[in-house]
């Protein structure tokens, strides 16, 4: 089958399915239980198990749960560009450095925003505290925030395995067993 003629299938599976089946096909996607994505399309509680069983055996609805998990699958190029994006990442997109050197984490610029996939933990506290007492007090906030990216290390390590650059599982037949012989002129021994 060419490419234009399973295009045209395609649109024409999605065509054939009903506004509800469609949120069905994508609350089915998220969840993975036919009954909650029942729920989630609008279909009634009464016949909820019926109509999720129904749905699921619908071979049109089968195709385009099947076309969009093939959407969705990472191909190896994308595979190999986030492992290369781990490998060469760096806290610079996320913190901005102020004049007097403190430094601060902004999730909120375009450029964190382009590598957010590159944090593996974010963890903060804030604290807030009164200091003084009466019209002298004064309020505190302090806020610790810790950023952990993936693994730079072991990135570069799938990324050498992937172009062969390591040798330490050299395969072939090694003869241990082998007698070398050397020739060592009389004055020499």
């Amino acid at each position: 089958m060419t490419k234009v003629n399973e295009s045209a299938q395609e649109a024409q599976s999605t065509t054939k399915l009903s506004y509800k089946q469609l949120r069905f096909v994508e609350a089915y996607l998220i969840s993975g239980n036919a009954t909650d994505a029942a729920r989630r399309a609008g279909y009634s509680e009464k016949y909820l198990h019926t109509n999720a069983s129904k749905l699921l055996r619908n071979t049109t609805i089968q195709a385009r749960i099947e076309e969009r998990l093939k959407e969705s699958i990472m191909g190896a190029n994308e595979v190999l560009k986030r492992l290369s994006d781990m490998a060469k990442s760096s806290l610079l997109p996320f913190i901005e450095i102020t004049e007097d050197g403190f430094v601060y984490f902004d999730f909120s610029h375009p450029d964190a925003k382009n590598y957010i996939h590159l944090i593996k933990k974010i963890r903060s506290k804030r604290t807030r505290q009164i200091m003084g007492s009466g019209n002298d007090a004064e309020e505190w906030e302090n806020e610790w925030v810790e950023v952990e990216l993936h693994d730079a290390k072991d990135a570069l390590v799938q990324l050498g395995r992937y172009h062969a650059l390591f040798t330490d599982n050299i395969k072939g037949n090694v003869d241990h067993n082998v007698k070398v012989s050397v020739y060592l002129p009389d004055n020499k021994r």
